[in-house]
């Protein structure tokens, strides 16, 4: 299973329910020309250093890492080849309102202690890959067969339902007291958690 997000909408939340729920939690983040193999002793390296766990592997190559009943997660475009390359794979997309995002972004940049460029800065950050439109387009997953949508809201809110949902999506059946599963998830420190979601 594959969990397709955009940024800052809940990828590590809805990692730790699905992990809760019973599947295996790879840590690979993938991206198109590596993954991030996080290591969950090591959670403020992954979170300050990121380029520490960095594997270089295509998508192509990194999505045969991911074995039956394991899950990873990524950010990627819904691009044709991308849509192939996960067919094979039960998607969860999650989604949130874009003006939360950018927020909460730029919050969790400041706390993990990565930047951004800003102009007049001579240190010369990291670009901000994550426009507005970019973010936007990510939504395209949910047209695609295969997919299971899931709001951040529905996971911090609570939404018994929605997790009731993921699981006959996952499982045809369920198999776990839904509201046990996102209380104990929320609970966890996870790789992107900030003070503000």
């Amino acid at each position: 299973m594959i969990i397709i997000s955009q940024p800052k909408a809940g990828t590590y939340l809805c990692s730790e329910i699905v992990k809760n729920l019973g599947l295996h939690q790879t840590y690979m983040h993938l991206s198109q020309l590596f993954y991030s193999q996080y290591d969950s002793d090591k959670m403020f390296e992954s979170k300050r250093f990121p380029k520490k766990f960095q594997v270089k592997k295509s998508l192509e190559e990194s999505v045969n890492l991911i074995e039956p009943n394991s899950f990873a997660v990524t950010h990627v475009d819904c691009t044709p080849e991308n849509i192939e390359l996960f067919d094979r794979f039960k998607k969860v997309v999650l989604l949130r309102d874009v003006n939360e995002i950018l927020s909460s972004r730029k919050k969790w940049l400041e706390e993990s202690g990565r930047t951004i460029a800003v102009k007049g800065d001579k240190r010369k950050p990291k670009m901000n890959p994550w426009t507005r439109e970019r973010i936007e387009r990510l939504s395209d997953w949910t047209k695609v067969d295969n997919t299971f949508v899931l709001q951040f809201n529905q996971m911090v809110g609570k939404d018994v339902e929605a997790i009731d949902r993921l699981q006959l999506f996952l499982f045809n059946e369920i198999k776990h007291n839904s509201l046990d599963v996102i209380e104990k998830s929320l609970q966890a420190e996870t790789f992107t958690k900030s003070s503000k979601r």
